[in-house]
């Protein structure tokens, strides 16, 4: 058995020797989607060893590759996306201990938008960018600039870019809100940068929202300055890269159409794939939340609670739900609840004062949460049923805002 194991190692490596002889000047082309790197060495047979120790599941998709440099790299996988590939190496972390991967797409590196995500944290006194890593499972601080407060953050569908909205200050100054100095920033995950696209300046709201995955909407409302009981909303559209798409306009009468406020998110109520369907019913003050799946044509009670839905999210594979509840007549305030829809059942529930935003990252759930009067997030891996980890910056921090 170990001669033929020596056999085939042996004529992989010539087979390999092979390739890269008929190609000087050239990098072997491998694949045209995203790899992942798991090793880099001089010794290509080096290379082969290791991977086989990894198991035969893992080794059948494998290729070594040479670069210009003369070194080898031991490559894994052909993804869609960076995002998937990024996903199947933190897998691979997890299930192998491997931790220095990396991703490869058309001979070069490239950043890697589901290892690391930006969120908003205090630094120096300031709402500022951090990263959090989720291999080394730690914080850095990322980005902070004097008179800059960074008020939300919203990443894209693909996780390749995201828009920053910061101001000098904002509040309530008597009856109505402000805010000062505001303008918005545009980050790029593959260059990492994070630059200024827009100045909005001082007016008395901002809020933004994704109108659909390609496009990023600020909602921005200042008084007219010929008649103070006309507030003046301009609706900026972008696109995820940046760019300027349109712009609209509309006024608001304060004595007659009171002030301009946000519209409330609505459940989320059909699954991404139209296999489950969400139903709540209101009665009495209390939720009736039901959970139907409609390939089966079954439907069940989940939860019944004395309050209303906040939210809720789905995953990708319409896998799970995600819901929080909210009742300022409960103690515990809040509720985070974890269904899984295919067993049609609640697989987790967390209690606390305050639960916000939602975000699904592959087989993670990160959310905004917040104890003792500090907010945090928490990473849950519903897949596993564990906390990942808990993100804690000093005076807290948050996805989206600081809760």
């Amino acid at each position: 058995m170990y001669v033929k194991l020596i056999k085939i190692l042996l004529l992989i490596f010539s087979i390999v020797v092979l390739a890269i002889s008929c190609s000087t000047e050239k990098e072997i082309k491998v694949q045209d989607g995203y790899s992942i790197v798991l090793k880099e060495s001089r010794d290509p047979l080096k290379l082969i060893h290791y991977a086989e120790k990894l198991g035969d599941s893992v080794l059948t998709d494998y290729k070594v590759k040479k670069k210009l440099s003369g070194s080898y790299l031991l490559l894994s996988g052909n993804y869609p996306t960076i995002f998937e590939a990024g996903k199947a190496g933190f897998n691979l972390f997890r299930k192998f201990g491997i931790n220095n991967y990396k991703i490869y797409y058309k001979n070069r590196f490239v950043n890697d938008n589901y290892r690391t995500i930006l969120f908003i944290g205090y630094y120096q006194g300031r709402q500022s960018l951090y990263k959090y890593d989720l291999v080394k499972k730690k914080s850095t601080h990322y980005w902070s600039r004097w008179g800059r407060k960074v008020l939300s953050l919203s990443y894209s569908n693909d996780w390749n870019y995201a828009f920053v909205v910061t101001a000098l200050s904002w509040g309530i100054k008597g009856e109505f809100p402000f805010v000062k100095d505001a303008r918005l920033y545009h980050y790029k995950n593959q260059s990492d940068d994070l630059n200024e696209i827009f100045y909005f300046g001082r007016g008395m709201q901002i809020y933004t929202y994704w109108e659909n995955k390609d496009t990023f909407k600020v909602n921005f409302t200042k008084p007219d300055t010929l008649n103070t009981q006309i507030f003046i909303q301009t609706i900026y559209s972008f696109d995820k890269e940046g760019n300027s798409k349109r712009l609209s306009e509309r006024k608001f009468n304060l004595t007659k159409d009171g002030f301009p406020a946000p519209s409330s998110l609505r459940p989320v109520s059909i699954s991404p794939k139209v296999r489950f369907h969400l139903r709540c019913v209101y009665e009495d003050s209390t939720s009736f939340i039901y959970l139907k799946s409609i390939e089966e044509n079954k439907e069940i009670l989940i939860k019944e609670y004395k309050g209303k839905l906040f939210r809720n999210v789905w995953t990708p594979d319409d896998r799970y739900l995600f819901l929080i509840f909210e009742s300022p007549e409960n103690n515990i305030k809040s509720e985070l609840i974890v269904i899984d829809n295919y067993a049609m059942r609640i697989q987790q529930t967390f209690h606390g004062p305050s639960f916000m935003n939602l975000l699904v990252r592959g087989n993670l759930l990160f959310f905004d949460e917040k104890n003792n009067g500090i907010s945090g997030i928490g990473i849950y891996d519903f897949v596993n049923d564990k906390i990942y980890d808990r993100i804690n910056i000093p005076g807290g921090c948050g996805l989206k805002l600081i809760l």
